[in-house]
């Protein structure tokens, strides 16, 4: 390839590198449900979003139950936030659903053997409103109704919730079984493991089963790849109906928080993976209800940290933020500041129907004026610049700190994936050189991202012997 030939690749690269990390301004969002909406109380109610400097509402337009958002309110609901500036997501609950299991009862998840309640067997759970992802013409009645609203709305994004299993003894159904089967599973020893009381105490109420995960039990590790290459399964297909139906909305997710601290945990109960599934998401949302699991405030920094480390690099992190149960206005402006103190990009409150008095309203307001002058900067901002540039071996980065703040300097290979973190700590004002060295790279485009105080900054940079 000639030089020339080349710098112009990079320069393309370069561009759709930047729109894609830095196109957005920080989320200040809520999740809502639609059955709260009216023609009624729509005004009212966009008014108070915009008043209060939100962006982005997550509507849920099929929840649990099955049934959908009345599409005449829907319709005016989208219409007016957009005349807000606010974006709206559409919100679906994936794995649970009584309106299609009123119809299709065999579609219920299968409990595994429970001796104890009388159960040597798999068996329905007929109390629960989970549906088996593998039950035959479950994930194209998904993907209809995907169509659905992605046809008939003028919608920002699709939001995917319950996009997991509930527990892992919710999918001993003959589908399960039969493609564990097929896959290299020995399902009657996998079967054997709650054959007692003792061993469904051990291994479905215990950490049994995670354990065998973690010590990569062949069987084990192979049950739990195919529950997770069957929600892989749902989202790569919802993204393919996004791309050919309305290309260039978002897709995201509100995942369990378990999967950023205890992953195994995470993909044995949930078969949830935040770096698997991250692939096919523009966002994630971690549910990191703090008062639900027992934990301060300050959690939610190391949430939001460790789930950025673990996501790939063009899937943001937003945390979901708690209102319900009892959270004071205090509470409520604590996580937001440790959201943020983590690297969140904005903030998603559940949810909009809990904030309730004005001492909520006033610390969101506050936080999300704050929030909505944080833009996307040029490099210029920071004085960034490295030299030389193409170069053959080493670069020095040149930047400049205007206050004193967290600094992160990471670098990314042209396809965004992340190299190496140079600077992650605390910095005094003043300028600062990095030395980068390239010896162990190929040659190509690589890039610099620059982040302090809120902002992000990125510039290209060419390795070429």
């Amino acid at each position: 390839m000639k030089k020339t030939q080349f710098l112009f690749l990079v320069v393309a690269f370069a561009a759709l590198f930047q729109y894609q990390l830095f196109a957005n301004t920080p989320t200040r969002g809520f999740w809502m449900w639609g059955s709260s909406l009216t023609n009624s109380n729509i005004t009212s109610i966009v008014n108070k979003l915009s008043d209060n400097y939100a962006n982005e509402v997550y509507l849920l337009v099929k929840g649990t139950n099955g049934t959908k958002t009345d599409p005449t309110i829907l319709t005016n609901f989208i219409t007016q936030a957009h005349a807000k500036s606010i974006k709206v997501h559409l919100w679906y609950c994936v794995f649970q659903d009584n309106v299609y299991l009123i119809s299709h009862p065999d579609a219920r998840v299968y409990h595994c053997p429970n001796p104890a309640a009388g159960y040597n067997r798999p068996y329905r759970m007929d109390s629960e409103s989970y549906v088996n992802p593998l039950y035959p013409g479950y994930k194209e009645y998904v993907l209809n109704n995907i169509g659905y609203f992605l046809n008939n709305f003028d919608c920002d994004g699709i939001h995917l919730d319950y996009i997991r299993y509930g527990h892992l003894v919710y999918s001993f159904d003959s589908y399960s079984l039969k493609k564990a089967a097929d896959l290299g599973c020995d399902t009657t020893r996998l079967l054997s493991f709650f054959n007692t009381s003792l061993n469904y105490q051990i291994y479905a109420v215990g950490s049994g089963f995670v354990n065998l995960y973690s010590q990569k039990d062949s069987d084990v590790v192979k049950w739990v790849n195919m529950r997770k290459d069957a929600i892989s399964d749902y989202i790569s297909a919802i993204r393919d109906t996004i791309e050919k139906v309305k290309p260039g909305i978002k897709l995201t997710a509100a995942f369990m928080p378990e999967g950023v601290g205890n992953p195994n945990s995470s993909d044995v109960h949930y078969a949830q993976n935040y770096t698997l599934h991250s692939t096919w998401l523009d966002m994630i949302a971690p549910m990191s209800y703090f008062k639900s699991y027992d934990q301060p405030t300050s959690w939610l920094q190391s949430i939001t940290s460790n789930a950025i480390d673990r996501v790939v690099s063009t899937c943001k992190i937003t945390a979901g933020l708690q209102a319900f149960g009892g959270v004071t206005a205090t509470e409520l402006d604590e996580q937001i500041v440790y959201a943020l103190e983590g690297g969140s990009h904005g903030v998603l409150i559940f949810k909009y129907e809990d904030i309730t008095d004005n001492n909520k309203w006033n610390v969101i307001k506050n936080r999300f004026q704050s929030l909505s002058a944080v833009t996307n900067v040029s490099a210029d901002f920071f004085k960034l610049e490295n030299y030389p540039n193409p170069f053959s071996s080493s670069t020095v980065i040149k930047f400049q700190v205007a206050k004193p703040c967290v600094v992160s300097l990471t670098v990314y290979d042209a396809m965004g994936k992340k190299i190496m973190t140079l600077i992650n700590q605390n910095m005094s004002p003043g300028f600062y050189n990095v030395n980068f060295n390239g010896n162990e790279l190929s040659d190509g485009i690589y890039f610099y991202s620059l982040e302090m105080d809120g902002l992000k900054a990125t510039k290209k940079m060419i390795l070429m012997r």
